[in-house]
């Protein structure tokens, strides 16, 4: 979505009607690659619609390009299916994904990025440049919907990056000194150089997880009710969001888990709801658990209600530390005690 993005913004900054041509194929290629698209298409669908109120005689010209960018995302194994997982998917409700989450709910280091971008949207609307109303107007748009879901701060601060380029220029000419010569003299070459340091300084960051998923602390699964849970017998185990894969990996097939990180890829919004529930100890998630009577219940120790719940509905806790506690139920043998100490956070979880 990065790359694609910087090809859109691109090949709309130059403004030329041959290069339009390639927009069916920059979203053919990003509708397979990866849900950004749709953030893609309300740049396009935005800069069209700018630009045809500051140019109405472009309106049919970016009617066109526009509808065969929508077309173009039907290249996809899934057609039009592809349009309707997104439209469920794709909101901005998911409050218990951090990235999902509005920017404001994230460290202040976060908002550096988007402050800068949109002091620069204030400085850019007051300077002569071409293009003004479809730049400004992509990067209003953008502003506003990384302020609700912080996932597309980085795409507005890349649009930003590529869209204030001209006018950076304009303001701030290069002076002609030896190293600008040297530069723009051998262009590729320095070109080639700098994606060549981009790639290795991405190796440990972009490209380590390959090798190595990163655990972050805040969501990290409670390492010391793990040995426990090896011990279990085979049956079911209620789990929620954070810690489902973690306990796939390590527990299936012989539990089988009722949730994981795959959520409407894989569950209904019922079963995300009903997971909710149980979480927060609400009286419809604690009718669920009466009904599944699942052997074992594993869950972060803020779930006071439900914990209280389960002791008082066939279950009893036999692990419990100050971040979870496995609900075993009474009729299974009993688990062993969890870790005594705090197991030293991983950097990455290898298996």
């Amino acid at each position: 979505t990065f790359l694609t993005t910087s090809i859109l913004c691109t090949v709309l900054l130059r403004d030329r009607p041959r290069e339009r041509r390639w927009v069916p194929l920059i979203f053919a290629v990003w509708v397979n690659c990866h849900g950004g698209w749709i953030v893609g298409l309300g740049v396009l669908g935005m800069w069209a619609l700018a630009d045809s109120f500051s140019r109405p005689s472009r309106l049919g010209g970016w009617a066109l390009t526009v509808a065969l960018g929508i077309a173009a995302t039907l290249v996809n194994p899934y057609g039009w299916g592809l349009w309707h997982f997104i439209a469920e998917t794709v909101r901005p409700g998911r409050v218990d994904i951090t990235e999902w989450g509005p920017l404001w709910g994230t460290p202040a280091l976060n908002w550096i990025p988007w402050m800068v971008a949109t002091a620069g949207i204030a400085w850019f609307v007051r300077q002569s440049a071409d293009l003004k109303w479809p730049i400004a107007g992509v990067l209003v748009m953008l502003a506003c919907a990384s302020v609700r879901v912080m996932r597309i701060e980085s795409i507005y601060v890349t649009a930003a990056a590529i869209l204030f380029a001209p006018a950076i220029r304009n303001r701030w000419p290069a002076k002609s000194t030896p190293l600008v010569m040297v530069v723009t003299t051998h262009a590729r070459v320095v070109g080639v150089a700098l994606a060549a340091l981009v790639v290795a300084g991405g190796w440990r960051t972009s490209f380590r997880s390959i090798g190595c998923i990163g655990i972050w602390s805040a969501t990290r699964p409670d390492q010391r009710a793990l040995p426990a849970l090896l011990d279990a017998k085979p049956g079911r185990l209620v789990t929620f969001f954070d810690w489902g894969q973690y306990a796939l990996w390590h527990l299936g097939p012989d539990l089988k888990v009722s949730m994981d990180g795959r959520r409407e890829t894989v569950y209904t919004d019922k079963r995300l709801d009903e997971h909710g529930a149980i979480v927060r100890g609400l009286p419809e998630g604690l009718v669920l658990l009466e009904q599944w009577q699942a052997e074992y219940v594993w869950l972060p120790s803020t779930s006071t209600v439900t914990k209280t719940w389960l002791r008082e509905h066939g279950y009893r806790i036999d692990v419990e530390t100050d971040r979870s506690f496995v609900a075993v139920r009474a009729d299974l043998p009993e688990l062993p005690p969890g870790l005594d100490k705090e197991v030293p956070e991983p950097e990455c979880f290898r298996g």
